[in-house]
């Protein structure tokens, strides 16, 4: 998405080596590497290659269509089909970074002194209607934040999750313009919708203060 992009394109401004590791295309900032994996081995050889560099940094920015997730999953006329949409959306935000952070675990431990930083939502906290599969998947990830943050202390790693609320992302982007407008008015100040930048400041802010962890 446009805040993996804007995160990636501003640690390779810095001089990190970036690694993007995605089932799906993105567009890559210079000075990055996108290497697509479809299963946990490659995702286990991708990391092994990638951490050969000096500074290593991994963004996982996983989106489903908007129309997708406001599909609600309890209707009358339930179908084989809204459990894949489940299984779909619980893979993609909840399994892709679980899976990610266990296959760079033994790397992160030998290093120490290193960072994850995972991408929940506000929906994960204040859930809305029709989104039951979005929610418990972005509630999921803030629940193995503290967890993952525990397990890691001992070797010097920090875990930290943000949970984003009214951004301009491309499931935001996927709904009516009025909707959009209206969600942002109704943030207090400043009234609009979060941008790529602001993203990628929080992230860099995470990354610096040592006194951030489990949260």
């Amino acid at each position: 998405g446009k805040q993996g992009y804007a995160l990636a394109s501003a640690a390779a401004d810095r001089g990190a080596d970036v690694t993007l590791v995605s089932t799906s295309s993105l567009p890559v900032p210079e000075g990055a590497t996108l290497v697509p994996v479809e299963t946990a081995r490659e995702l286990q050889a991708a990391i092994t290659t990638a951490v050969s560099g000096a500074d290593v940094k991994f963004l996982h920015s996983p989106a489903m269509p908007s129309a997708e997730l406001r599909k609600t999953l309890l209707a009358d006329d339930d179908t084989r089909e809204r459990l894949e949409l489940w299984d779909r959306v619980r893979d993609t935000n909840l399994r892709g970074p679980y899976l990610l952070a266990r296959a760079l675990a033994p790397h992160l431990r030998a290093h120490g002194a290193c960072r994850i930083v995972n991408i929940a939502s506000v929906g994960g906290l204040y859930p809305a209607s029709s989104s039951i599969a979005y929610s418990a998947s972005k509630g999921g990830i803030a629940g193995m934040t503290l967890p993952i943050a525990r397990d890691l202390a001992r070797n010097g790693i920090r875990c930290m999750t943000i949970a984003p609320g009214i951004f301009g992302t491309p499931m935001m982007f996927g709904m009516p313009k009025e909707t959009q407008d209206a969600l942002a008015a109704s943030v207090p100040f400043p009234s609009r919708l979060g941008t790529p930048a602001d993203y990628a400041k929080l992230v860099k802010h995470i990354v610096e203060n040592d006194m951030l962890n489990g949260e």
